[in-house]
């Protein structure tokens, strides 16, 4: 019965490590013109190529965007503005990456 008790615990533990592991990443990044001076208001899209899926932000008044949570996998990454010719860049997320894109 101690066997059991012991056996039935450590599944529990081994379980709620498993169900607690983080399969998402984050990006962030600095939108600059090519004098290197930020960029405000750029809108960016961030697609997950396998499956279309895509989220959008602006960059702030210096230049940043942040996408806090995203799952992993390979992204096309599109930045533009009114006046700017657009970018748009390729980048792949790993699980538990904190990826910065300038």
């Amino acid at each position: 019965m101690k066997k059991a008790t012991v056996l039935s615990a450590v599944l529990v533990v081994a379980s709620s490590l498993a169900f607690g592991q983080v399969n998402t990443a984050s990006l962030t990044g600095l939108v600059t013109d090519p004098s290197d001076a930020p960029v405000s208001d750029a809108n960016v899209t961030l697609t997950n190529t396998a499956t279309n899926v895509a989220q959008t932000t602006q960059t702030r008044a210096a230049g940043y965007y942040e996408f806090p949570v995203i799952q992993v996998g390979t992204y096309k990454l599109k930045v533009e503005r009114q006046g700017f010719q657009t970018v748009i860049s390729a980048l792949t997320l790993d699980i538990g990456q904190r990826a910065r894109f300038d």
